[in-house]
């Protein structure tokens, strides 16, 4: 009765149907904030057709976002032709560039859409700076296949993990890629009881490194 209500409170198990401790559960932190703040941005560009530049004004949203699995990054809000007293809104014409993933500093331009005419240098005078800063983890769930029983090995066995995924401190959920994202240890010994550690890695979360899961195998 012990073994089926643990069975049901974790998540982890290991080999051979015997769960001994699943899922590290990392303290409540308070959110990275996440500025959505409007700004604008002045720059110049071409036009096809017309000698010279043309000064643009850019409007966006978004300068500070939280690593959530997702691309992101600024949100094109208006994009305008300033010529003396005169502004021409031009943001059907214009969007900006592709947004990232991964945690870490990083900037977009202007560009213009496709039979536009509009074009616009890529340089730090119209970068568009943003950050992507690290999330926080609140618990991780590791899925295995707990029907499988490990057997000693010289070069080491794992087990038979399918997947791992992290609660995050947005309340979302990001399933991780073993590669670069988390780490197993290996067992190179025959015994009870052995703990088998699954490590958060990588430059995405807070604490990498120390984060993990601990599991008991025989």
């Amino acid at each position: 009765m012990y073994r089926d209500v643990k069975k049901k409170l974790l998540s982890v198990a290991l080999c051979i149907c015997m769960i001994i401790g699943a899922v590290e559960v990392v303290p409540r932190v308070k959110a990275a904030a996440t500025d959505m703040s409007q700004d604008t941005k002045v720059i110049q560009g071409k036009v096809s057709g017309v000698d010279g530049t043309k000064t643009f004004r850019i409007t966006y949203e978004g300068k500070k976002f939280v690593y959530d699995g997702t691309t992101q990054g600024p949100t094109l809000k208006k994009v305008e032709i300033i010529e003396d007293s005169t502004t021409t809104d031009v943001t059907s014409k214009c969007e900006l560039s592709n947004g990232f993933v991964n945690a870490g500093d990083y900037s977009c331009y202007l560009i213009g859409k496709s039979g536009s005419g509009y074009s616009f240098e890529q340089t730090s005078e119209t970068a568009i700076s943003y950050t992507i800063e690290k999330a926080k983890i609140l618990d991780i769930t590791v899925n295995y296949n707990k029907d499988l029983t490990l057997k000693y090995d010289s070069k080491g066995v794992k087990p038979d993990i399918s997947s791992v995924t992290v609660k995050l401190d947005d309340g979302n959920s990001t399933r991780l890629n073993l590669t670069d994202q988390y780490s197993v240890t290996t067992l190179d010994s025959v015994g009870l009881d052995q703990d088998c550690e699954v490590t958060i890695s990588g430059n995405n979360f807070d604490d990498a490194g120390k984060t993990k899961a601990t599991i008991k195998c025989d």
